[in-house]
């Protein structure tokens, strides 16, 4: 889960500055800062106020992916426990599914 929270905020990242910056972000991706004085690409430079909510809906984004792993490990003594056996069966049986709540492994 660590893997894809690091590759979720790199490419958010990635997307911030493309959004801030697209015409240089491209040149320097491309190595084209020669061609055209720099404008090689033909980008339209995008209206400021778009740009400031790219970049705040960006920005709320890469909140998320840092809030969800941080709630995960905060508050993992904390669970809520349904054995898929238990759950299946019951499920065939037609009873009420039963979830018992543990505290740091106790019932």
């Amino acid at each position: 889960m660590l893997l894809v929270t690091i590759i979720s905020l790199a490419w958010t990242t990635w997307l911030i500055v493309l959004a801030i910056a697209p015409t240089p972000t491209a040149n320097c991706l491309m190595d084209t800062e020669g061609y055209d004085d720099g404008r090689f690409w033909l980008i339209v430079d995008p209206d400021p106020s778009m740009v400031v909510l790219s970049v705040l809906g960006l920005g709320t984004v890469t909140t998320g992916y840092l809030r969800k792993p941080s709630f995960m490990h905060l508050y993992s003594d904390h669970r809520l426990r349904v054995s898929p056996c238990d759950f299946l069966s019951n499920i065939l049986r037609s009873k009420p599914l039963e979830a018992t709540y543990t505290y740091n492994g106790e019932n």
